[in-house]
């Protein structure tokens, strides 16, 4: 009984949290509107427990040698490159006294062939790492990767708030310019709003050397307004939520509750709870403004939009409908809802068709 009686009690403090925002959205939350605004949260928290995988077989620069310990000039080249942008975003976060990111979340660059590189953006609140699975299988098929930190991530929450969209935009400037220093072929891959970032710098800025671009559930649109009202007011009041504030202003524990609506835990001892940056979500949304803008010439680089029927967190319908327009060559695929893959589906873990996944990524990338 008294597990029943647990469970009653998270929803009645749900129920209660839903009366106090009733007062003041002046509306009523039914409860898949409840659902929503816990969909909020996991936008920003579903990655922030997995921030903190270490990357295998990289050196102290994250740069993968050859076996032999010789580089090639095209490698040599590429590399020094990389060091020169590693370079500029220690300076970024040094000049404006944030600490230096940790090695598990800096820039990643694996060298393989001279053919094909490819540059992978990761998402809000995340890191190269969160997509250590697709780099790793990249890398084992002999792809170049280079994968920037966003600039402003992998610091602390005053570090993601300060940096700019145009800040953003640099980071991924920067990674090409390391993926073209040699390689005549670079695709480039964005994840959620790393997505809305390569997708919007492709089609209103320049990214010469760039012939290739992969959606993985780009965030170009929120599934519903509410969910954006929900932001819009979090946003005006905070400038960053951790677990603690989300205890004071809900009153539940997130580490009870949240599992309910998605994949959340308690972090292991010594490591920092998960926060939100909150002035960096906002910025998110800014973003999508974009999308509803007249729309550009179309993009001549060919696309693949990959999505899954279960993603909660974007518009599919609205995705593909923009890509469609938005790219003159266009390929499509997308996971049925019943197979219940959600919007993480780049993590091996959360995607049990990852293999197949990975085929069709990588058949893309070297077609």
């Amino acid at each position: 009984m008294a597990p029943v009686l647990k469970t009653w009690a998270i929803y009645e403090r749900i129920y209660i949290f839903s009366l106090i925002k009733f007062l003041i959205f002046g509306r009523r939350l039914r409860l898949q509107n409840i659902k929503k605004i816990l969909l909020c949260f996991s936008f920003a928290l579903s990655a922030c427990d997995q921030n903190f995988m270490r990357p295998v077989g990289l050196d102290a620069s994250g740069a993968r040698v050859s076996i032999d310990g010789t580089l090639s000039s095209c490698g040599q080249a590429t590399q020094d490159r990389f060091q020169e942008f590693l370079s500029e975003q220690s300076a970024w976060y040094s000049s404006r006294n944030h600490l230096r990111p940790t090695a598990e979340h800096q820039s990643v660059l694996i060298l393989g062939s001279e053919k094909q590189a490819v540059v992978l953006v990761h998402g809000y609140n995340s890191s190269p790492f969160y997509h250590q699975d697709v780099i790793q299988s990249l890398a084992a098929a002999g792809v170049t990767v280079i994968a920037p930190l966003v600039t402003g991530y992998g610091s602390d929450a005053n570090a993601a708030n300060e940096a700019t969209i145009d800040d953003w935009r640099h980071a991924v400037e920067g990674a090409v310019a390391v993926a073209t220093t040699c390689h005549k072929n670079v695709a480039l891959i964005g994840h959620s709003s790393g997505g809305s970032l390569v997708t919007h710098q492709l089609l209103h800025f320049a990214l010469p050397g760039v012939n290739k671009v992969i959606n993985l559930a780009p965030f170009l649109k929120s599934p519903d307004s509410f969910i954006a009202d929900v932001v819009h007011f979090i946003t005006a009041r905070f400038d960053v939520i951790d677990v603690d504030t989300f205890r004071d202003v809900t009153g539940l524990d997130p580490y009870v509750v949240l599992p309910f609506f998605m994949p959340f835990q308690n972090p292991e001892p010594g490591r920092p709870e998960p926060y939100f940056p909150l002035k960096a979500l906002k910025r998110v949304f800014t973003l999508l403004d974009a999308f509803s803008d007249p729309q550009p010439e179309k993009s001549t680089v060919s696309s693949l939009l990959m999505l899954t029927g279960a993603d909660a967190l974007i518009d599919n319908s609205f995705a593909k409908e923009y890509v469609s327009r938005s790219f003159s060559k266009n390929g499509f695929f997308e996971y049925p809802k019943a197979l219940n893959i959600g919007h993480s589906f780049q993590r091996r873990e959360n995607n049990p068709r990852f293999d197949d996944f990975m085929s069709r990524l990588i058949t893309f990338i070297k077609q």
